[in-house]
């Protein structure tokens, strides 16, 4: 008996601990990056799109009421560690990016970043990634394979606002492959009119306050997360099958216990019910079996994807997981219970 509940018990266990692991891991990421986005960029408006070369920057700085303004474009940047690996990263111009920005910087300063000068996040510095401390000098590789060679200035908590490694724009000239140009462009100050002219003069740039800059980037996050999704609807799916399969052959081994309480007198009835109490001892053991070993893997993804060992888990999601496996395994017992009953004749 012991052995034929935990047949049953393993596999709703198992759905329940590796659909939320991927599933969630995707909903924690989304929701720290948007939240890290909407913490990290302090400037006022943001412009954004194509063609925001050195020209349009210095026609932002010029602009009447402009206390700062940055360039920033996102660069594959490969470090070792201890293999060369490609991680996002970030280019920004020169510029007081204390105005622009707040990265949460643990320690360092990141005000502005000169040639010479690396940010790194807390995650790659820490030991068994970068392993690399304020002030240390390290070498990054620009997208074409060239070496930065440059000293620690900053460590920063919100990597996934602007990537794990932030370099000056002035070093990756002539290194993307691409011709010069921002991604975005952060102001502080200025009128919305003024700025809304500048980006009509150029074609391809918008401009977007930064409450609308950080909404689109939190949908975008959410968008993005088309991967996660195929990966977790064959994994749901293989979950089901196992499930289904596994329940089943589990259900039908009771056959002939279930004649033997038959000939004693028992009803079909009463042996629905029985089959029924223990749907649901399998369906609580095996979610809360399931629901312990996902918290446990998103714990340990949350914190090195993110910083916070805190997974962001939807209630709505979550109580349609534990809704889908439940129905699936009732489903599945109780059709099985009454394929037998049909094939045995009521057990008669």
């Amino acid at each position: 008996m012991p052995r034929r509940t935990a047949s049953a018990v393993t596999p709703v266990a198992l759905a329940v601990a590796m659909i939320g692991a991927i599933g969630f891991l995707g909903t924690t990421v989304a929701h720290a990056a948007a939240a890290q986005s909407g913490q990290a960029v302090t400037a006022g408006h943001v412009l954004s799109g194509t063609g925001l070369d050195d020209g349009v920057l210095a026609a932002a700085r010029g602009l009447p009421g402009v206390r700062a303004a940055a360039g920033v474009t996102a660069l594959d940047i490969a470090v070792t560690d201890p293999d060369l690996e490609y991680i996002g990263g970030e280019a920004v111009s020169a510029g007081p990016l204390g105005q622009l920005l707040d990265l949460g910087v643990a320690s360092g300063d990141l005000s502005r970043l000169r040639p010479g000068q690396v940010a790194v996040s807390t995650i790659e510095a820490s030991s068994g990634l970068m392993g690399v401390h304020l002030g240390a000098r390290v070498t990054v590789y620009l997208p074409d394979g060239t070496p930065y060679r440059a000293a620690v200035s900053a460590i920063y908590q919100r990597s996934l606002a602007l990537g794990d490694v932030i370099i000056p724009a002035a070093a990756a000239v002539g290194h993307t492959g691409t011709p010069q140009a921002y991604g975005q462009i952060l102001v502080d100050g200025g009128s919305q009119r003024q700025l809304a002219a500048l980006a009509a003069a150029h074609p391809g740039a918008r401009l977007a306050s930064r409450e609308l800059y950080n909404a689109q980037v939190a949908q975008n996050a959410q968008q993005n997360d088309f991967a996660n999704r195929l990966i977790l609807g064959i994994l749901a799916a293989l979950a089901a099958v196992t499930l289904v399969n596994t329940l089943a052959v589990a259900t039908a081994e009771r056959r002939g216990r279930v004649r033997l309480l038959a000939s004693a007198g028992a009803t079909t009835r009463q042996l629905a019910w029985s089959f029924g109490w223990q749907v649901l001892f399998v369906t609580v053991v095996g979610v809360a079996a399931g629901a312990a070993v996902c918290a446990g893997t998103l714990i340990g993804l949350s914190r090195a994807v993110t910083g916070s060992s805190v997974p962001y888990i939807p209630a709505g999601p979550a109580a349609l997981l534990v809704a889908a496996v439940a129905a699936l395994t009732l489903g599945t017992v109780l059709t099985s219970f009454a394929a037998m009953t049909r094939c045995g004749n009521s057990f008669a």
